[in-house]
């Protein structure tokens, strides 16, 4: 394989061909640049021979002048999943680098029934620190089981099938959820300034243990929502002293002191 050739048009082929005859595809170890979006079906399996099997963006118009992650201001995805909830999507062992502003790992939108296991997307750090866009979306019907999820920065946005990660690393940049449901998490690990998650208009939702050297001034920051728990709670050390940090931050109504504990729990989030 030549890995500074586009290989987004073979991979396609792979993926389709794979997916009609409901085989798993395997990708020898490797490096595949692309400069197009992947689209899975409704039953693709893509599993990495090895965990050093890495997707990269091709970003250069010299290159793919008609590729999809040329345009800063309108990111595009990677790897796209079909919106289905009843998909039975399966990726895993392999890393997703997103090397450009333009370009983000991964658009999930399957359904629960659907895995990723270490499946790590990556991308560089600015020169300012700052995350230009979430590097891993999750919306329509997507849901299914994470297993060590590694997204640096990642939305949850609208999503209601349920969505369970064990063992989440969100650091630096922390995750997003926005208007979803039924969302569990079982043991995060972060280090950063930011909130570990911001959830705004959310429901349903469980947190369950979370840890690493991240000092931000609200570990959570909760808005509008209900029916959630937010437990072990780790007591982390940082620059900023355990006394003057908030663990659980909520802005709503009926909000109340919530300074150092280690369970938060509001409303009746159900398994």
């Amino acid at each position: 394989m030549d890995s500074s050739a586009d290989q987004w048009a073979a991979l396609q082929r792979a993926i389709d061909d794979a997916s009609a005859k409901n085989r798993p595809l395997i990708l020898p170890r490797g490096v595949y640049p692309i400069s197009k979006t992947l689209e899975l079906k409704a039953n693709t399996q893509i599993v990495g021979a090895q965990s050093s099997t890495v997707l990269v963006a091709i970003a250069d118009p010299n290159i793919a002048p008609d590729g999809d992650f040329l345009d800063s201001m309108n990111p595009q995805p990677m790897i796209r999943t079909v919106d289905d909830p009843n998909a039975t999507i399966k990726l895993g062992f392999m890393r997703i680098y997103a090397g450009y502003p333009s370009a983000y790992s991964l658009l999930w939108q399957a359904g629960a029934h659907s895995t990723i296991r270490n499946a790590r997307s990556m991308r560089p750090r600015a020169e300012d620190g700052r995350e230009d866009n979430p590097l891993a979306i999750f919306r329509g019907n997507g849901g299914g089981r994470f297993y060590v999820a590694g997204l640096s920065s990642s939305l949850i946005d609208g999503t209601t099938q349920p969505l369970r990660f064990y063992h989440y690393q969100v650091q630096p940049d922390g995750a997003e959820f926005r208007h979803a449901s039924n969302i569990e998490v079982y043991g995060m690990k972060y280090e950063g300034v930011k909130p570990v998650i911001t959830m705004t208009g959310c429901r349903n939702v469980r947190v369950l243990g979370e840890g690493g050297g991240g000092h931000p001034p609200s570990v959570y920051l909760v808005n509008d929502s209900a029916d959630y728990l937010i437990a072990c709670i780790f007591p982390q050390f940082g620059s900023i002293p355990l006394g003057e940090r908030d663990f659980v931050l909520e802005d709503g109504k009926g909000t109340g002191d919530a300074n150092q504990i280690i369970l938060y729990k509001r409303g009746k989030p159900a398994p």
